[in-house]
């Protein structure tokens, strides 16, 4: 076992990296807080900045926090939302045309990063 440190970046990972781009294909892309060693840190609560560019869109975020009351708002295209137990989730849908959906998101205290998932022809792929 062993003990985190300070969260100082957030790590995502998309449940699928390929969406039929079909206007109606989504997926949930998972965020967690992570210390200097890449550790997870479970009492994070820093607030993840989202926002998506090209062949799709975010339909919502969350946290899983039953006594979080924040409203889901998108702001000049950025999407916020707490981390809940250093953990939150984003859904995001494909658009009609194929390429790439980028999810580029951050913390207060990390630089913007990129999540790609691509949209192409009739089926979604894994």
């Amino acid at each position: 076992m062993k003990t985190s440190g300070r969260a100082t970046q957030v790590a995502a990972a998309a449940d699928r990296t390929a969406l039929a781009a079909d206007g109606k294909d989504a997926t949930v892309v998972n965020f967690q807080a992570l210390d200097a060693e890449g550790n997870e840190v479970f009492d994070s609560c820093a607030r993840v900045y989202l926002r998506a560019e090209g062949a799709g869109r975010i339909l919502g975020v969350g946290n899983g926090n039953p006594l979080d009351i924040e409203e889901d708002v998108c702001t000049k295209g950025v999407w916020t939302r707490r981390l809940f137990h250093g953990k939150c989730q984003a859904v995001i849908q494909s658009a009609f045309e194929p390429g790439e959906l980028v999810l580029s998101y951050r913390t207060d205290s990390s630089p913007w990063r990129k999540l790609v998932v691509r949209t192409g022809e009739a089926q979604s792929a894994n």
